[in-house]
């Protein structure tokens, strides 16, 4: 993805390659994980990471690091493996209607 000759285009596809080898390591194993990326990141429309979401069912929940303590808004996209995600009490002003009572 991206520009080939650019080092750091390079890097980013070694790092996204990289991330998802541990992330099929995991989901073969059956450890929960979740992915942080901010949410300007371009890593979910590389094409191997495009491959490994429809090999499996990857959640997707989108937050405000602000809501959490954070000095800026910062927009970050968590991926996980299992429901779990959505049932972390810190995540309830998203979806409350998911969370048990």
């Amino acid at each position: 993805m991206g520009n080939p000759s650019s080092r750091s285009a390079r890097l980013g596809n070694l790092l996204t390659s990289r991330t998802l080898v541990l992330m099929m390591i995991c989901q073969a194993l059956g450890v929960w994980y979740v992915l942080e990326q901010p949410s300007s990141s371009l890593m979910e429309y590389h094409v191997m990471f495009q491959k490994f979401i429809k090999m499996i069912r990857l959640k997707r929940l989108a937050i405000k690091m602000a809501d959490y303590g954070a000095e800026t808004e910062k927009p970050t996209l968590l991926y996980s493996s299992g429901l779990e995600l959505f049932n972390l009490k810190i995540f309830e002003p998203y979806f409350p209607s998911f969370l048990p009572k």
